[in-house]
């Protein structure tokens, strides 16, 4: 599943992937940190709950 986080650097929204936590459907993994797609900035997870992009 998808979740959309804004990048603190540039404002932009970003899609970042979310992995299946073992079987459960409603738990999912983020990367702890990402780079934005338009201003390559790195962001780090805000804690759950995430919006579904």
């Amino acid at each position: 599943m998808d979740f959309a986080f804004v990048c603190g650097h540039c404002g932009s929204e970003v899609t970042v992937w979310g992995k299946p936590k073992g079987f459960w459907t409603e738990l999912f993994e983020v990367p702890d940190e990402w780079n934005c797609y338009y201003c390559d900035g790195l962001n780090y997870t805000p804690p759950p709950p995430w919006e579904p992009a």
